[in-house]
């Protein structure tokens, strides 16, 4: 399993530019263009990833626990930070977490929420984004970071020069980088059709595609925005 080089340290390297307005909203329109995307082009959707990161300040945590509850979390022991799991984590069905890590600012913490659910069913879309506004509306400010992926697969191997040019004209890419190994490759890219963006260097980027083959001729594809923080 591969996992993207754009973390960590690089992370701290980029400049988030905050996108105006309703956050929750403007990425559930660029979860939709993905699935768009995918459905066209006759892919099999796999699963939906989204987290959300903000620095704030948590001055009564006893009471933020608490209200936890309501999001059907349960408090998991953890001596470096506090993590919060989906009751129900055993089932094939939507699952939280929370993350809470400690910053050198006294009450102050990193807040790392992230939802995924499997896409066997579209109509699990419906809870998946309304648990998004719900932490959106209570957790966070306009401040928070949206990072979304969208896996799929196909039953077979693509051809990857008409993929990625159908990618492209679908959703107005314009490519900044990419990598070519055997059975692997990955587009950084902008399309001005989505405003959550970063600066990598002197280039706005706010696209990121994996492509990757398997044994028995099955291709594993994902997408996401800004970019991948998931493994592929």
């Amino acid at each position: 399993m591969r996992y993207l080089f754009f973390l960590c340290s690089m992370m701290l390297a980029w400049n988030f530019i905050h996108a105006p307005g309703d956050k929750a909203a403007v990425n559930e329109e660029e979860i939709g263009d993905m699935l768009a995307t995918f459905q066209t082009y006759d892919l099999n959707l796999a699963n939906l990833q989204t987290t959300i990161k903000e620095t704030r300040k948590i001055s009564e945590m006893d009471r933020f626990i608490e209200s936890m509850k309501g999001y059907h979390m349960n408090i998991v022991e953890n001596e470096k930070n506090i993590r919060f799991e989906s009751a129900d984590k055993n089932k094939m069905t939507t699952q939280e977490t929370l993350l809470l890590v400690p910053t050198a600012k006294d009450s102050t913490y990193q807040i790392i929420y992230t939802i995924s659910s499997p896409l066997d069913q579209m109509k699990v879309l419906d809870t998946y984004h309304l648990k998004v506004k719900k932490v959106t509306n209570e957790l966070f400010s306009q401040n928070a970071q949206y990072f979304s992926c969208l896996e799929a697969w196909k039953d077979d191997i693509i051809d990857i020069v008409s993929f990625i040019k159908f990618v492209k004209k679908q959703l107005d890419i314009t490519i900044i980088d990419e990598i070519n190994e055997p059975e692997f490759y990955t587009w950084t890219g902008y399309t001005k059709q989505w405003t959550n963006k970063l600066k990598q260097q002197d280039d706005d980027i706010n696209v990121h595609i994996a492509v990757s083959e398997r044994i028995g001729d099955k291709t594993n594809i994902t997408i996401g925005t800004p970019i991948l923080i998931t493994e592929y």
